[in-house]
């Protein structure tokens, strides 16, 4: 399990990486939704069931960052405003830290 978990920053990092290109040089970003993405389709199987019930509070927190951080990830997709996607890149960069911090935590933990 804990190489499912590298391989989840991996996949959140590709992600995270598509956004900035986006907002850099105007790159093509289709949005996914929380469930639709690589990590949050390994978030919601079922072989995760077990991780779940042995840290459920750290797997909520996980789960509700990684669909905040989707949320902004969309807003900041549709918006014209520089200003206000400014405002949102910091914000999903500020998810995206504590989504990759929790996941590492998780990793710790499952190691113990």
């Amino acid at each position: 399990m804990r190489n499912h978990i590298i391989s989840a920053i991996a996949e959140h990092t590709a992600h995270l990486r598509k956004i900035r290109e986006h907002i850099a040089d105007g790159r093509e970003y289709k949005h996914s939704s929380h469930k639709e993405c690589v990590f949050g389709q390994w978030l919601n199987h079922d072989a995760t069931q077990s991780i779940i019930h042995q840290h459920s509070e750290l797997w909520e927190e996980i789960g509700v960052v990684h669909t905040d951080f989707h949320h902004i990830a969309k807003n900041l997709a549709e918006t014209t405003d520089t200003q206000h996607a400014l405002i949102l890149e910091t914000k999903l960069w500020q998810k995206s830290t504590i989504l990759t911090n929790r996941l590492l935590e998780l990793d710790k933990r499952l190691e113990t």
